[in-house]
């Protein structure tokens, strides 16, 4: 095994143990978890990830794995398949460094816990730790942000994922450093994924988790001595280079730069509302405006949303699909004329009485979105401002700007057991959802992690 960054990152990632992280690293990580199986209990209930999962299981009926939210069981990379599907089944999941490391990552460690047995807390919660950290150090590299979305059509969330999947599995099967090596190697030559699936395809739910069957049967052929492309992410025509097309789009001293003294998990951005990441901070303003100047929907003239070049080129300018939740979620528009009915852009939005609802589709044709280029640099993990400005019919004019993102803006624990509760509650009774969440509080006490998958099969 050569000495060049893969190989280092495999080496960080087959020692890494529990001792070795922060505790706060190690503390947040644990409600990171909690938020993921949340999203994805709630997602089990939508018809597009029902139907996912009754197709693989049709097929697959290992006893190894629990699909969220259910009865079935599967072999683990099916298994996170299904359950990364249902953690993106509503657009509710974490976001950091442009990828959406639980839906691959979360799925992944916990489907190869309760199929292999006897992983503690302690080894899921490092393994964790050091597939968030791998992720966001490659997102880090990709010098252009919001490069591989905006000019090449990648989805790099999609891209990224194999490799998160391979080092949580990895980890867990505690693969030596040269088979992880490897594992990388598989990894990188297994994801794809195009931005404009957002559009409304079901299959905008399932990106990530492919990520996770992939990095899980990365990690298992290299277990098996199956090797992979050497120095995958720094070769000549190597992951970098293929999928920037470039030489000089990526630097690859981020990949290890200060690793054990500089930890980005706890940077991983949480979902107050349903959206792109991006579009939150649009819908805290909104939410400004209407507990400061409770305007009436019906004497608003328009509202103008600026936005940055990423937002223009990757959202729904205007609603027009009153029959998609996905079109819905990715319409700005729509968005800030719930909340500035509502109060709220939570799952009760996107019901279908609310996509047709008359005063919110009203208030939504009347909003414009229109490109900024003042805003150009407002990506995440960044504080950004999110300005709003809604014009009355009196001519009085309302122009606020909230600025969200990064720590001022993060989810609290009370915020994140919130949340659970609201999501898990689609399909656990109140006694269930506090054993759950106890277990994610406590989880470092837990001799064997599989406890923690069985407690989400119902």
């Amino acid at each position: 095994m050569s000495s060049g960054y893969t190989a280092q990152l495999a080496q960080w990632i087959s020692g890494l143990e529990y001792g070795h992280i922060p505790a706060e690293v190690v503390e947040r990580m644990k409600w990171l978890m909690l938020d993921s199986i949340g999203c994805g209990l709630f997602g089990s209930t939508r018809p597009w990830c029902k139907m996912a999962a009754e197709a693989i299981c049709a097929v697959d009926t290992n006893p190894g794995a629990t699909v969220w939210g259910s009865s079935y069981t599967c072999s683990s990379p099916h298994a996170a398949l299904i359950n990364g599907t249902f953690v993106q089944g509503y657009e509710l999941d974490d976001a950091g460094m442009q990828t959406h490391a639980g839906a691959s990552n979360v799925t992944s460690a916990l489907a190869v816990c309760e199929e292999r047995g006897g992983l503690s807390g302690k080894q899921l919660l490092a393994a964790l730790v050091g597939s968030y950290e791998l992720l966001f150090r490659i997102g880090m590299c990709f010098t252009a942000r919001g490069f591989l979305y905006q000019d090449l059509g990648w989805r790099q969330a999609g891209l990224l994922s194999p490799f998160g999947a391979a080092a949580s599995a990895g980890a867990l099967l505690r693969l030596s450093s040269d088979k992880l090596f490897h594992a990388f190697g598989l990894a990188g030559n297994r994801g794809i994924a195009m931005e404009i699936t957002r559009i409304s395809a079901m299959d905008k739910r399932m990106m990530q988790a492919r990520g996770a069957l992939n990095g899980i049967h990365s990690a298992l052929l290299a277990e098996r001595g199956f090797t992979g492309i050497e120095n995958v992410l720094e070769a000549d025509g190597g992951f970098c280079q293929c999928f920037t097309q470039s030489k000089d789009r990526y630097s690859l001293d981020e990949l290890t730069k200060d690793l054990s003294r500089k930890w980005y998990s706890p940077s991983t951005e949480l979902k107050r509302y349903c959206g792109m990441l991006f579009q939150h901070g649009y819908y805290h303003t909104a939410k400004y405006i209407r507990d400061k100047y409770h305007p009436d929907p019906d004497q608003i003239q328009r509202i103008i949303i600026p936005v940055s070049k990423l937002l223009d080129m990757h959202t729904n300018h205007s609603y027009d699909q009153q029959d998609s939740e996905t079109f819905a979620q990715f319409c700005i528009p729509f968005g800030v004329a719930a909340m500035l009915v509502d109060g709220d852009v939570f799952v009760g939005q996107y019901t279908p009485e609310k996509l047709k609802d008359p005063v919110i589709t009203a208030l939504a044709k009347k909003a414009v979105q229109l490109y900024d280029p003042s805003l150009e640099n407002n990506l995440s993990p960044s504080p950004r401002p999110c300005p709003i400005i809604v014009e009355m019919r009196d001519g009085r004019r309302i122009e606020e700007t909230q600025i969200y993102g990064g720590k001022a803006s993060a989810m609290s624990q009370e915020e994140i057991v919130s949340k659970f509760h609201k999501l898990a509650g689609a399909v656990a009774p109140d006694t269930r959802i506090e054993r759950i969440v106890q277990m994610a509080g406590e989880l470092e006490k837990l001799k064997d992690a599989a406890v923690l998958a069985r407690e989400l099969r119902f």
